[in-house]
């Protein structure tokens, strides 16, 4: 019987943390019991992030970086939030479970 695979889009606008992520997840799934065949994924910006989302019918979650903030970073005036991005995540995929990942420098 074929494993089945899980794929897990990681979106965080920051080239070396996100390949590191993306690279460590991958290594504990594959050092773990992976009964869903889980994989990760990254993409560094939200229009990267909407086109692997559209291409990818096996895409399963989606984990945007609350530090996201452009959906192009050559024109200013074409910003998106994360939030945005996941609002726009879910109207055209409802199916998808999207997360926000949030870092707190400092404790309120």
């Amino acid at each position: 019987m074929k494993k089945p695979v899980s794929r897990v889009l990681i979106v965080n606008d920051e080239p070396l943390v996100l390949k590191e992520f993306v690279k460590g997840l991958n290594a504990a799934a594959r050092s773990l019991d992976n009964p869903l065949g889980i994989t990760f994924s990254g993409v560094t910006t939200a229009r990267e992030a909407l086109a692997a989302i559209e291409e990818d019918g096996d895409l399963q979650a989606v984990v945007v970086d609350d530090k996201l903030y452009t959906l192009n970073r050559k024109s200013p005036k074409r910003e998106m939030s994360a939030l945005e991005l996941v609002q726009r995540i879910t109207r055209f995929r409802p199916e998808l479970d999207v997360y926000i990942l949030i870092a707190k420098e400092q404790e309120d």
